[in-house]
C-alpha cells in the first residue's frame, strides 16, 4: 500500500488517471482518510491535520474497546448524543456578571468511567493537548462512505458507522447527564451549558457552588473555573445566540430550544383528544 499527502488535487489525479484506463476502482472516503483501491494496488492518502500520537491513542482506545467485557453492553445501547442546554426561560441579556466552570479532560474522564480502558491508555490521553485528546476519542464514532466506480461513473455507494460509535455516544449522554444534574442545583441561576461547560449568575449562593464543586469532585470530575466577559444572549423564537469572550478570546454559540415544536406537538394532542371526545 501507497501512502500519500491528501489534497483534493493528489486524490482527483489518480481517479482520473484510473477513469481514463477504465479501470474499475473502489474510494473509501473517511473523515481523516481516503483510500483508493483496484486491481492495480492501494492507495491511502491521509490528512496531516493531526500528529500520529492522536492515531496512536485512538488505536490504543479501540484496542482496549475490543478486550473489555464491558464493551458490548455500551455499543448495544441507544444513546441520545445531546451535548447543550439551556435554561427554559432563558432571555436576553447583556453582562459580565456570569461565571463558567469547565470539566478538565471530560472526556477521557468519562471514558475511564466506563471501565473499559486500561490506566496505561488514561495516562496517555491525560499527557495530550486538548485538541488531540478529542478527535482521538472521537475515532470511537468514525464513519465513511465507500464509492464503486466503473468507467468513470459512480454505480453504487455504502454509508459505514463504527461499531463502536455508540460508546462514544455514551460519552456524550454521561456528560449531559453531569451537566443537567448542576442545572438542577443551580435552579434560577442557571442560564446553559455547551457540552462540558455550564455557565451561570454570578450572584449564585456560595454553598450552592460549594455543592457543585463537592458533586464534581466525588464524581472524580475534575474543573476550572474560566474568566468569562461581555456576556450576551439574544432568543428570537426557537433561536438562541450566545456571544462572550471566554478566556479573552470570543466564542460564538446558537442552537435551538425547540419549545415552538413542544407547543405545536402539545397543541396538536389537545386538539386530536378534543375531537376524540366530541366523537365519542
Amino acid at each position: 500500500m501507497v501512502t500519500l499527502k491528501r489534497t483534493v488535487d493528489s486524490v482527483d489525479w489518480y481517479t482520473k488517471d484510473y477513469d481514463r484506463l477504465g479501470i474499475p476502482y473502489k474510494i473509501k472516503q473517511g473523515t481523516y482518510t481516503t483510500t483508493l483501491e483496484s486491481g492495480m494496488g492501494k492507495f491511502k492518502f491521509f490528512s496531516n491535520d493531526f500528529p500520529k500520537r492522536v492515531f496512536v491513542a485512538a488505536n490504543m482506545i479501540k484496542k482496549d474497546v475490543k478486550h473489555s467485557l464491558k464493551s458490548a453492553d455500551i455499543i448495544n445501547t441507544k444513546h441520545m448524543k445531546t451535548n447543550y442546554g439551556s435554561a427554559d426561560n432563558i432571555q436576553n441579556i447583556i453582562t459580565t456578571d456570569v461565571l463558567n466552570i469547565d470539566l478538565s479532560g471530560a472526556y477521557v474522564q468519562a471514558l475511564w468511567h466506563t471501565g473499559i480502558i486500561t490506566d496505561r491508555t488514561y495516562q496517555y490521553l491525560l499527557k495530550m493537548p486538548k485538541m488531540e485528546r478529542l478527535p482521538a476519542i472521537g475515532m470511537l464514532a468514525t464513519s465513511y462512505v465507500e464509492l464503486f466506480y466503473e468507467n468513470g461513473k459512480c454505480v453504487s455507494f455504502k454509508p459505514h458507522r463504527a461499531e463502536t460509535s455508540e460508546i462514544f455516544f455514551h460519552l456524550i449522554d454521561e456528560i449531559n447527564f453531569v451537566m443537567k444534574d448542576i442545572e438542577y442545583m443551580l435552579g434560577s441561576d442557571y442560564i446553559f451549558h455547551w457540552v462540558d461547560g455550564v455557565f451561570f449568575r454570578k450572584e449564585t449562593h456560595q454553598n450552592v457552588i460549594k455543592n457543585i464543586e463537592d458533586f464534581l469532585l466525588e464524581l472524580d470530575y475534575p474543573f476550572k473555573y474560566e474568566l468569562v466577559d461581555t456576556f450576551k444572549v439574544r432568543k428570537q423564537e426557537d433561536v438562541v445566540r450566545i456571544e462572550m469572550y471566554k478566556n479573552n478570546k470570543y466564542k460564538k454559540y446558537e442552537f435551538s430550544t425547540g419549545q415552538s415544536g413542544r407547543n405545536l406537538t402539545q397543541l396538536l394532542m389537545q386538539n386530536a383528544h378534543s375531537n376524540y371526545v366530541q366523537g365519542v
